[in-house]
């Protein structure tokens, strides 16, 4: 791979103060993750941009945990739904579309979360360009075919580049985020 995942973000001046709140609330949903190494949140807003229409986190589904699973720490990854895949679950469970909406995420779709964002007809797709590339090389390989499937199938996926205005803590990656590091 040549280009690192940022590279292929776009931005958009056009509409940064609701990027700016919607990615406030993606955060605050972030926070509700108990994953021990990261926390991921997002929000799907209805196309006017007026109104979070769902909210998820990463997080091992309950049936999952009422099992026993993860048997393993290593198991995680395979038990875990990513906060991407699982507002859209969350959407279609409350018998609401898809199509057209506008999805924040704290971290960039790797490219399985991308094929079920393309799939269900999300037109647009708003992260923090600073943790794109700040993670392994496995996952930095994932969100840049992610954000390429998106884009070629004509998403708009922005980055988001300086603080939020909101107190930043969440875990990514092992480490703790703060505000100064998405600026």
């Amino acid at each position: 791979m040549d280009s690192k995942p940022s590279s292929l973000l776009i931005t958009d001046e056009k509409h940064w103060w609701l990027d700016r709140m919607y990615l406030q609330d993606a955060v605050r949903a972030a926070k509700r993750s108990v994953d021990p190494n990261t926390q991921v949140g997002s929000v799907l807003v209805v196309p006017t941009g007026i109104g979070v229409v769902v909210r998820a986190w990463n997080a091992v589904p309950p049936k999952l945990l009422q099992a026993g699973y993860p048997i393993r720490t290593e198991e995680k990854n395979y038990c875990t739904e990513h906060a991407e895949r699982a507002v859209i679950f969350n959407a279609i469970r409350n018998g609401l579309k898809t199509d057209g909406m506008t999805m924040y995420c704290t971290w960039a779709s790797c490219s399985e979360c991308a094929r079920s964002i393309i799939n269900f007809g999300i037109s647009r797709v708003v992260t923090f360009s600073a943790l794109v590339d700040g993670s392994s090389q496995h996952w930095q390989d994932s969100v840049f075919h992610g954000i390429r499937m998106m884009r070629d199938c004509g998403i708009s996926v922005v980055g988001w580049r300086g603080d939020i205005g909101m107190e930043l803590s969440m875990r990514f990656g092992g480490k703790k985020i703060t505000e100064k590091d998405l600026i």
